[in-house]
């Protein structure tokens, strides 16, 4: 699997509430500010390889976890991790359909570790217990 992504700045000068769009006339209203550099509710969905599952970011408690549920019903997601110190910022599925994994350091010292997390016994364990060594993904194959 390959994602890509393609970030932009534009620099424009705004004068009103209304931008005009390049592609007509019509005017397009401004994204209200609070809303545009509110925290996110949801960060990350990602679709299991099954298809069958979702899984996302969202806080709880004020800190960020992995939440997962159908696909079919996304409102029935629940948590699966439950850190209540840092946030999880980086997560996905493995291709076992049974395993999600995330990355987390200890109280912000960027020297990530390694999580994998059971998605049916909810079993969480540390794969890289190393000091003063950051972990990354740096490729996820299909079975």
């Amino acid at each position: 699997m390959i994602r890509a992504g393609v970030s932009y700045w534009a620099r424009c000068p705004v004068q009103s509430s209304v931008v005009s769009s390049s592609m007509s006339d019509v005017p397009v209203p401004l994204i209200p500010r609070s809303v545009l550099l509110a925290d996110a509710h949801y960060i990350g969905p990602q679709i299991s390889p099954d298809g069958t599952r979702l899984g996302y970011l969202a806080p709880r408690d004020g800190v960020l976890n992995g939440y997962v549920g159908p696909l079919s019903d996304p409102a029935a997601a629940r948590p699966m991790t439950n850190n209540r110190g840092q946030e999880i910022r980086w997560y996905g599925f493995c291709a076992d359909d049974r395993s999600l994994y995330y990355l987390q350091d200890a109280d912000g010292d960027e020297n990530w570790r390694l999580y994998l997390l059971d998605l049916h016994s909810g079993e969480q364990r540390c794969v890289t217990p190393l000091d003063q060594v950051a972990v990354q993904v740096l490729e996820r194959k299909p079975a």
